[in-house]
């Protein structure tokens, strides 16, 4: 009498459609990659902006306008080409698509930058992918972008509070 021994090719089918069958199952659970990248390209732009805040402050502290409420005069001189509404107040951008595109790479081109917002002392905007993004420059869904809010003055008169950069993550 011979004693067959290992799987037949049905059982070995059987195998591979019932793990096919659990791997769609199970994949989207764990394998959330495109959130996760979204999420991770908006934590790199915040550090990339926060950054390049520092080195504008800088120039433009060399420059002695550090101390300006409102900077947009002869911004040629520090920054070359920035132009139009390229703004600054106490050496930091004013939240305008030219003055952060010009200072943060991608902005403009891989993120978008959404209507300028907010009335009295903290105005704002919304930096997302341009798929988060109407024409008008609204948000699309209210996830998945950050926040960058101006220069503000504290107190007397004489603390200044840097813009801010708040990340909100994809879900």
């Amino acid at each position: 009498m011979k004693v067959n021994k290992g799987f037949t090719l049905i059982e070995l089918v059987m195998v591979i459609v019932i793990l096919g069958i659990l791997s769609v199952l199970a994949a989207p659970r764990f394998l959330n990659l495109q959130t996760d990248a979204r999420n991770s390209a908006l934590q790199g732009l915040k550090g990339s902006m926060e950054g390049a805040f520092s080195l504008a402050y800088g120039k433009l502290a060399i420059a002695g306008y550090e101390k300006l409420s409102y900077f947009d005069f002869d911004v040629e001189d520090v920054f070359p080409g920035c132009t139009g509404n390229c703004k600054f107040s106490y050496g930091y951008p004013v939240p305008t698509e030219e003055a952060l595109s010009y200072i943060v790479n991608g902005i403009g081109t891989d993120f978008s930058v959404g209507m300028f917002q907010g009335t009295g002392e903290k105005p704002f905007v919304f930096i997302s992918s341009p798929e988060n993004m109407t024409d008008s420059g609204a948000l699309v869904k209210e996830s998945c972008y950050l926040k960058y809010s101006m220069t503000t003055i504290i107190g007397d008169g004489e603390t200044i509070s840097p813009g801010e950069v708040e990340f909100f993550e994809c879900k």
